[in-house]
């Protein structure tokens, strides 16, 4: 794309074309300007809430300011209700960064009036609400929505905290009931291969010679690591039948779940897709405290795993489950308490996409590789 916009630089599709690249890929310094020019002969809304997004990456005051009055012509643009919602939610976090609550909470309130189904806004204002200490309009408004007919993980993740926060555990571990939807099973084999190590092996060569590996993104909860989004779409082989093996096991896991009366279960998608992405550590990474807001399912697969969380005698390089105490305490985290899953290499885990999660440490200059995926309503 350099070398095109090299030879055609007054080619205006180019040039979208380069700047939708370059916010794709996380060049927010090349972008901005790039999207400035572009915003001069089409001043539509795809282009401003690009360019507020780019600057709301950069996280400095002056950016933030760009960014709301990105955001705002965005909302003046915008053509759909699912595109003010849009605009409505930037809005509302350059409130919050900025510090202006009150206008936070009003224009998320709107941006969910506009677009009820916006997972990002109504994850801004409910985490608003529990910095507050508001656990019952979080729970209101799940309720609202909910009557809506909204059902996501961010609505269920919400209700876990809130309930949380009240001291209500019970019905905050009812949310998520990890004893009885976090599955564990070693995957076979896959056809042509006689055991599951030898495949690893070849997997963690194929996706190690991938180019498009970036260190650690805004918005992600990934620290120290590197990571490769969309994995399927690269030209692997291996990757492909490892996606075919956890596609079965993912159609046999809902089966095994369909009928069992709770939220999660019924806001099951009619038809779903893999979304995937790769994360690779080595001595002092791991990922904070997160759920997935756009998946229903999530799941992870284990390529390479550090000998000292297979066979140690500590939580290093595994996996836990539980709750931030972020918004409720680190008491208020120890009475919900944390499931611990030990990792091994060929190991699939499937949980809850609201089901908060962390990864710990592992202090060895071995990989730690994780296929992870959420099944997105397709």
């Amino acid at each position: 794309m350099r070398a095109a916009m090299a030879q055609s630089p007054a080619s205006k599709a180019l040039t979208q074309r380069f700047a939708a690249l370059l916010v794709a890929n996380y060049c927010w310094d090349e972008a901005i300007p790039l999207l400035e020019t572009i915003i001069e002969d089409d001043p539509g809304f795809v282009w401003y809430e690009a360019l507020s997004l780019s600057h709301l990456a950069q996280k400095k005051v002056a950016d933030t300011k760009q960014a709301q009055y990105a955001a705002r012509r965005a909302c003046d643009v915008a053509l759909t209700p699912e595109q003010r919602g849009r605009g409505l939610a930037l809005l509302g976090k350059t409130h919050i960064r900025l510090h202006d609550n009150v206008s936070a909470e009003a224009t998320l309130i709107d941006a969910l009036v506009a677009d009820p189904q916006h997972k990002d806004a109504y994850k801004r204002l409910t985490e608003l609400y529990l910095k507050q200490n508001r656990p019952g309009d979080v729970l209101a408004l799940a309720d609202r929505l909910a009557a809506l007919g909204v059902c996501h993980a961010r609505l269920l993740a919400s209700r876990t905290l809130a309930y949380a926060q009240r001291g209500d555990e019970a019905a905050a571990q009812a949310t998520i009931d990890l004893p009885r939807f976090v599955e564990r099973l070693m995957l076979p084999p896959p056809a042509g291969w006689t055991d599951i190590a030898t495949f690893n092996e070849g997997l963690r060569d194929e996706i190690l010679s991938l180019t498009t590996q970036h260190d650690n993104c805004d918005g992600s909860a990934a620290r120290q690591a590197r990571r490769i989004d969309e994995p399927e779409n690269s030209e692997g082989t291996l990757v492909a039948i490892l996606e075919q093996c956890v596609a079965q096991a993912v159609a046999a896991y809902v089966a095994s779940i369909d009928g069992i009366d709770h939220p999660w279960v019924h806001a099951k998608p009619a038809r779903g897709r893999l979304h995937s992405w790769v994360v690779m550590t080595e001595g002092k990474g791991f990922e904070d405290w997160h759920a997935h807001q756009y998946g229903w399912l999530s799941g992870a697969y284990y390529v390479a795993v550090p000998e000292r969380s297979v066979r140690g005698d500590d939580a290093a390089g595994c996996i836990a489950f539980g709750l931030p105490g972020d918004h409720i305490g680190a008491d208020g985290a120890a009475r919900f308490g944390q499931q611990i899953e030990r990792i091994e290499s060929g190991l699939l885990l499937l949980f809850p996409s609201h089901a908060f999660h962390r990864t710990f440490v592992c202090p060895s200059p071995e990989l730690r590789m994780c296929f992870a995926f959420d099944v997105w309503p397709a």
